[in-house]
């Protein structure tokens, strides 16, 4: 009998991508003909995972890359015309991609439509909950204090109902952040007005007549699934969590240098910001790495550097070269390998990152940068498994040094973060999230509307 075929659609940094890798190699090894459609850039990682086939169907990695810095940066222009024009270029080769497939995952929303023009079903497993005005949760904007709010709120809790109101009124926030963002963006705000009716039309372009008339009738998702643990985040009743979709043992030679820092002394600290490509200001990460360089040298801690997307590096010209016995700087190293072998990890709060970090059961010290960041930063923090957050625009030598002591000799932090991390390790993720989608596509009936 020939195996079901699924396609998962994913794009954006390896934050966002591997997850979704690893989810495709669960269901190859449960039987299915499974591949990863992803950024070209994408086609190693998915071949070291395991997933039997890799298409690059969406826009190259180094346009997402080059989207990313103007948003860290905080320019204008992030809805212009050329950024969707990539989108819709690559529409042609998703298609293919899509096509024969008897179901289609995706955290991208807008997936739905090229799987309803191929009359496939479409399930949604995002990896982060969504937005919307709740009690349980604060929304956390960029340049939250974060530390102060988790005081305020734990103060607070006395107060029956005091808390959730708090929660509830932060999503106001929202609203004018909105207006803020469209006003910034005024110039393409016709663009985004268009938006939609570019996505029909270069889909339209692709189908048949019939396949015209589908795409015309809104179709729910087959299924909407968390790849989140509720050891992390209480789920909502309409959600389903599945636990995180991480590999269930990372296999990885590490080259000399890292194996020697990981076999001798305290654990290391890993520094790294993953796709964070500047900072908030636009500036590179020259003054970062200034300031990471002093701080390990101040705090005493081994530590493995990550150079990521912003081009992280140990500062060669005022601390000479680095002590290997005391630091390594390497990219690509997998967080389910190095994470658990560690002290600490000094990170950027990128969903991916922090959920490994918790995973490992390793103490956190959160640096956000934006985005959902500061929410995560939040969590960490009020979860107990680290210190309060740093501002990256903040961050001085003495409080990062101070905040990986802090991380790495805090025993209720610690012992935190080893509890969570077992918990969230006895979830089956994998298991759960192949499970929902067999029995969601077993109760799926195809549209009457024949291609």
């Amino acid at each position: 009998m020939k195996p079901r075929r699924i396609a998962i659609v994913a794009s954006g940094s390896m934050g966002d991508v591997r997850p979704y890798g690893v989810l495709a190699a669960a269901f190859a090894r449960a039987g299915w003909d499974a591949g990863l459609v992803a950024n070209d850039g994408y086609a190693a990682t998915a071949e070291a995972l395991g997933v039997p086939w890799f298409t690059p169907g969406l826009p190259p990695l180094d346009h997402v890359m080059a989207w990313q810095r103007r948003q860290n940066a905080q320019e204008a222009g992030i809805f212009d015309a050329g950024l969707w024009d990539a989108w819709f270029a690559a529409y042609p080769a998703l298609v293919e991609a899509l096509t024969g497939a008897d179901v289609v995952v995706s955290r991208i929303l807008w997936i739905g439509d090229a799987a309803r023009l191929l009359d496939i079903p479409f399930v949604l497993a995002p990896n982060l909950p969504r937005e919307g005005p709740r009690t349980d949760l604060p929304r956390v904007p960029v340049g939250t204090a974060i530390g102060a709010m988790v005081r305020r709120r734990r103060a607070m809790s006395r107060v029956p109902g005091a808390v959730a109101a708090l929660n509830l009124a932060s999503h106001a926030g929202l609203i004018s952040d909105r207006i803020s963002l469209l006003w910034q963006e005024r110039r393409s705000f016709g663009e985004l007005l268009r938006l939609q009716k570019r996505h029909h039309a270069a889909l339209t372009a692709l189908a048949s007549p019939a396949a015209r008339a589908r795409l015309k009738r809104p179709v729910p998702p087959i299924l909407e699934m968390v790849g989140l643990s509720h050891h992390v985040l209480p789920p909502r009743k309409h959600e389903r969590f599945t636990g995180t979709w991480r590999t269930p043992t990372a296999a990885y030679t590490p080259p000399p240098d890292l194996a020697r820092l990981l076999d001798g002394g305290e654990p290391p600290v890993f520094i790294g910001f993953g796709s964070v490509p500047c900072m908030p200001s636009g500036d590179d990460f020259n003054w970062l790495s200034q300031m990471v360089g002093a701080a390990v040298r101040q705090s005493g801690v081994r530590a493995v550097i990550a150079p990521g997307w912003g081009g992280l590096r140990w500062p060669r010209e005022t601390e000479g070269a680095a002590d290997p016995d005391k630091v390594v700087v390497i990219d690509g190293v997998p967080h389910d390998w190095l994470f658990p072998r560690l002290g600490a990890v000094v990170h950027h709060c990128g969903v991916g990152t922090a959920m490994a970090a918790l995973a490992a059961g390793t103490p956190n010290v959160p640096v956000p940068f934006l985005q959902d960041e500061p929410f995560w930063a939040w969590r960490l923090h009020d979860l107990g498994v680290a210190p309060p957050p740093i501002d990256p625009m903040l961050l001085t030598a003495p409080g990062l040094a101070g905040a990986m002591r802090a991380a790495l000799d805090d025993p209720a932090i610690r012992s935190r973060a080893a509890a969570l991390g077992q918990a969230m390790r006895e979830d089956d993720g994998l298991a759960t999230a192949v499970h929902l989608v067999e029995e969601a596509l077993d109760m799926w009936e195809p549209s009457d509307v024949a291609a």
